[in-house]
Formats: C-alpha cells, structure tokens, sequence
C-alpha cells in the first residue's frame, strides 16, 4: 500500500504538500513496516525510504534495529549513490538518537574510503572530531 500512495503522489505531481503530508503520518506513528517495505523495494522506492527514516525517530528498539540493519545493507551494497547517502544521514540520526557515538565511530570507520565524497568526508570528520 505504501508504494502505491507514493506512486499516486508521484502522479499527482504536485509542490511536495502531499508527500510532506506522507512523511507526516511517520513522524506521528504510522506504522515502521511501512518503512521496511519501501527499504526492501526498487531502488526508487528504497529512497523514500531512507528519507522517511531520517525524518522520524523509533523508539521501538527491535524495529529500530531492524531497520537500522536494512539501512546498513543499502549502504553496503546498492550501487544509487543518493540511496546510499540517505542510508548514511539515517543510521547517522538513529545513532545520534541513541546517544551511540561508539556505533556511530565504527560505522565511520568502515567508511573512511568510500567512493561517495559526502559519505567519506563526513566519515572522516566524524573520527577526527571524536578522537578520545
């Protein structure tokens, strides 16, 4: 059903309201599985997924880290540079969330020598800045 409204909200190819609007029923609750199916879709669709878990936060821990392992996934592997990028800005919100700047230097860490500048240059910051 989640990709369904996208796709009409697509069509109706209106100003961002109606996708805003979307994106609101998140951050008011809707339903995390939601977000799961869009992160287990097409390339297209894996985006607004990633969007989505940057707009919101989780508080129920094993949705949380279900989706949490599904964003590493994509960073991992998908080869659409944005989908990756967003995979990083949401497992960066999770960890800030969660207060793990440990999960977070070791995600970082694995990064230092991605293909992706944006990724890799914050990577790299983020362990400079943390150095203890």
């Amino acid at each position: 059903m989640i990709i369904t409204e996208i796709l009409e909200i697509l069509k109706a190819n209106d100003d961002g309201t109606l996708l805003n609007s979307l994106y609101d029923e998140f951050r008011d609750g809707r339903n995390r599985n939601d977000i799961l199916t869009l992160l287990n879709s097409g390339d297209e669709m894996i985006g607004y997924g990633c969007d989505i878990s940057c707009e919101i936060k989780i508080k129920d821990a094993e949705v949380q880290k279900t989706i949490m392992n599904r964003l590493e996934e994509i960073l991992a592997y998908n080869k659409d540079s944005y989908n990756r990028e967003r995979a990083f800005d949401a497992l960066y919100g999770f960890y800030m969330d969660n207060n793990d700047t440990n999960g977070l230097t070791l995600l970082c860490e694995k990064l230092v020598h991605d293909e992706i500048p944006g990724i890799k240059d914050y990577a790299l910051e983020f362990i400079a800045k943390n150095k203890g």
